[in-house]
């Protein structure tokens, strides 16, 4: 067979013929094989053989499934591990916005008085009030309200059109007294203390608030998530529920236990701190190799409050 510009036996004249026959044979096309294209062209998919390598290694063989019961599927306690409540991370958010709703009230009691926030730093804003004389308040992040005589400070004096922007500094430039503020360092001292009793009163209320919100708080997070974590650093480590001291066996710190559940106050969060601790023992010390003995409770319900027990379950369960 000759085809014209090329001689007899191209390979070019093997093309079309190898098309025809996979054509006529059914066969599907070699750019068709595609594994996304296997079901819906109904070839079957090749068999390759997987190696013995990729096994899941955390797979469970056939027959040898546990069906997890009881205390194992998560409907009691796990040994060794004292009850904790969940804190979602919504309830944080919400904690969070409490106290930035208390504080802002804080600053709002002293807007009303004329006071404008001036710096945040560390922790601590700084406010000056829009008369020069006037104490400054500084309002730290633990709810602490502090009012003191007004530093000298420079400032450009109030303008008018352009000048109310930074051109307004050129009058400090041709006469730098004028943005001299002298502050508290003109006024007698009775007439501060009664410009100081004015901000505390006005701002005593929500100082109060800001302060018990954050104390609410403060406590909320010590006993949902500090406390579990002092008392497993304790039992396990020896280290005190404050890190202020060691405890190098298990009876001194059973001990230290003890004292800290006996002598918290008998309020609220003194009888929640004690309900802490009392799972603690009851979940994690008395199943344990080294449990509380009989006159160590004998001894700790002698000291605690009155009307407060301390029942435990018998060593070993």
């Amino acid at each position: 067979m000759t085809v014209a510009g090329h001689g007899t036996g191209s390979p070019w004249v093997l093309v079309p013929l190898l098309l025809l026959f996979m054509a006529g044979s059914g066969a599907a096309p070699l750019l068709a094989q595609d594994p996304d294209t296997w079901e819906q062209s109904g070839t079957s998919k090749p068999d390759f053989a997987e190696p013995a390598d990729t096994a899941d290694p955390g797979a469970v063989a056939p027959g040898d499934e546990t069906t997890l019961t009881g205390e194992e599927a998560g409907e009691g306690l796990q040994p060794g591990r004292a009850p904790r409540p969940d804190v979602p991370s919504e309830e944080v958010i919400v904690q969070d916005q409490a106290i930035m709703r208390a504080r802002a009230q804080v600053v709002q009691s002293l807007r009303d008085l004329g006071y404008r926030p001036k710096r945040s730093r560390n922790g601590r804003l700084v406010l000056a009030n829009e008369v020069a004389w006037k104490p400054v308040v500084l309002l730290d992040d633990d709810g602490w309200v502090k009012v003191k005589r007004a530093p000298v400070s420079f400032r450009k004096p109030p303008q008018k059109g352009i000048w109310k922007g930074p051109l307004g500094y050129l009058v400090c430039v041709v006469d730098p007294f004028s943005c001299v503020r002298m502050g508290g360092q003109v006024v007698s001292r009775h007439k501060l203390a009664w410009a100081k009793a004015e901000v505390l009163a006005t701002v005593d209320y929500a100082v109060d608030v800001y302060s018990d919100t954050i104390i609410q708080v403060a406590m909320q997070r010590w006993v949902q998530q500090d406390l579990p974590d002092a008392l497993e650093a304790l039992w396990n480590d020896g280290r005190g529920i404050y890190g202020e001291h060691t405890y190098p066996d298990p009876p001194s710190r059973r001990a230290a236990m003890l004292e800290f559940w006996w002598s918290r106050a008998d309020n609220e969060w003194g009888e929640r701190s004690r309900q802490v601790v009392r799972d603690f023992m009851e979940f994690v010390v008395q199943p344990s190799e080294h449990p509380f003995t009989v006159d160590e409770i004998r001894h700790a319900q002698e000291r605690a409050p009155q009307g407060v027990e301390l029942s435990l379950p018998p060593a070993g369960q």
